[in-house]
């Protein structure tokens, strides 16, 4: 056997280096905090940065969705449920989150404030109209029919 050291393989190797990307999970975890953050201010909860409270946000944001999609969503619904202790029970990761619902949420949320964040009190009103206004009606008779 060769008692030289040179031919011996380390046996322990060198640290990496680091490469100045951090890691996406841990991204996505800041960012779900940020989020349940948010949700917490808006809604005056206290949910706690646990695994279950924060798996479904996490989820939607390695979807490609934005913190500001998410916050958007939170907003959306405060503004449609608060008031209403029935509904703003579902103020909460799980049901803002889930699968199933979140696309639905986020396009009506987007329409939301698209067209500037109305207040909830003026979402079921109509354009007022003149109900004395009466269009005028056609009286002639197509081509091909009998007159």
């Amino acid at each position: 056997p060769s008692l030289d050291p040179s031919s011996k393989k380390p046996s322990c190797r060198a640290p990496a280096e680091p490469d100045d990307k951090p890691d996406p999970e841990v991204v996505i975890t800041d960012n779900a905090i940020e989020v349940l953050a948010h949700l917490n201010l808006v809604s005056g909860s206290r949910y706690q940065k646990s695994k279950t409270s924060l798996e479904n946000i996490r989820a939607r944001l390695r979807e490609g969705h934005t913190v500001s999609d998410l916050k958007l969503v939170i907003d959306v619904k405060h503004e449609h449920w608060h008031g209403n202790d029935e509904q703003y029970q579902y103020m909460r990761p799980e049901t803002l989150f889930g699968p199933k619902k979140f696309d639905g949420y986020l396009q009506s949320a987007i329409r939301w404030d698209a067209k500037g964040r109305p207040p909830r009190e003026s979402w079921d009103k109509t354009r007022p109209r003149d109900v004395n206004s009466i269009s005028p009606v056609q009286t002639t008779i197509p081509r091909g029919f009998r007159g």
